[in-house]
């Protein structure tokens, strides 16, 4: 398992420059995210001659990672019955001279399904933006990372993955501009990497996406050699900032009531509400934090919705202590799930 400093990746491999090499394997990572209750980490194949690493990782925490480096339309699915929940795809995508083909995408949605497709939109600054880069991030595409991009692309995929390329593996802090601009786009989830030296940077991040956006964190990490942030105040951050509920929302009911849990590829558990609001203008996001307040007995600002504005399913932060709520709630009405 290797920390690298993304953007000097090449071919022949002459100019990489390594930040971190460890003497464990990546089912040893697997298996701590796991026992530490962190999904969606990602496994990224570097080049050929891993695949059984990459397995071992996705057997150690089954449903618990994504899985990218080659993947096709021919593979895609492969990799989920190895125990991927998402794959992450972004070479593939394009022709030799950088253009997308809609064909190649639609072809993985066939494949595995929207639900299970991670788009890496990674990117190089350009003038006027920023274009994606494929290729190990040598070769700039013609797709511009901009919000009409993600408004087409979010038809094809369940989230975004995006790495500020030219700031990968520097510990020089994140590109704000590109943060920003992605943070006011929510329909999706998103992850963004690169730069990130600080808690304080991923504190900005969540400024600048009022909470909506995912992060990683790479050479900076004392878990993987760097001396700047350390694993165990991620994890305790992680589960420090209240609870988080994934959400599965039925428009157009008769009433609003909770039907149960229910297990989702892209979310996980999730808590299926029907809605008595019409999925238009915004209407049914606000039924849903008053169901959930009077539900549960909790002020509606201490509600959040994180992600999903558009979108049935959602993710809502809630304040600490629900978690005995709402087991208490649904085992008195006898709620197993629908």
């Amino acid at each position: 398992m290797k920390q690298i400093v993304g953007g000097t990746l090449t071919q022949d491999g002459v100019s990489l420059r390594t930040n971190f090499v460890s003497d464990r394997g990546a089912a040893w990572y697997a298996d701590l995210y796991r026992r530490d209750g962190l999904s969606g980490g990602h496994v990224i194949k570097l080049g050929p001659g891993n695949d059984h690493v990459a397995r071992e990782a996705l057997a150690a925490w089954p449903g618990g990672l994504q899985v990218g480096g080659g993947m096709t339309p021919e593979n895609a699915e492969e990799w989920i019955s190895s125990g991927a929940s998402h794959v992450i795809v972004t070479s593939c995508l394009f022709d030799a001279e950088g253009t997308l083909r809609m064909d190649r995408l639609k072809d993985l949605v066939s494949a595995v399904g929207a639900e299970r497709l991670v788009l890496d939109l990674s990117c190089r600054r350009v003038q006027g933006g920023w274009a994606v880069a494929m290729n190990r991030w040598q070769t700039l595409t013609e797709l511009r990372v901009t919000a009409e991009t993600l408004d087409v692309l979010a038809e094809y995929c369940a989230e975004f993955l995006i790495h500020a390329a030219d700031v990968e593996g520097l510990c020089t802090g994140i590109d704000r501009e590109l943060v920003e601009m992605l943070g006011n786009w929510r329909r999706l989830p998103m992850t963004y990497a690169g730069g990130i030296s600080r808690i304080q940077d991923i504190d900005e991040i969540d400024a600048l996406s009022g909470g909506t956006m995912d992060a990683t964190v790479g050479s900076a990490l004392d878990l993987f050699g760097g001396g700047l942030i350390r694993y165990g105040d991620l994890v305790a951050r992680q589960h420090g900032n209240g609870m988080k509920l994934a959400l599965k929302v039925i428009p157009n009911a008769k009433k609003s009531e909770a039907v149960g849990w229910e297990e989702d590829p892209r979310a996980g558990r999730a808590l299926k509400l029907r809605i008595a609001a019409p999925p238009v203008e915004g209407k049914a996001n606000k039924v849903v934090v008053l169901f959930l307040s009077a539900w549960l007995d909790i002020p509606r600002s201490s509600i959040s919705l994180l992600r999903g504005e558009s979108s049935r399913l959602k993710v809502v932060e809630l304040p600490d202590g629900c978690e005995g709520k709402l087991a208490r709630l649904l085992s008195a009405e006898d709620i197993s799930g629908a």
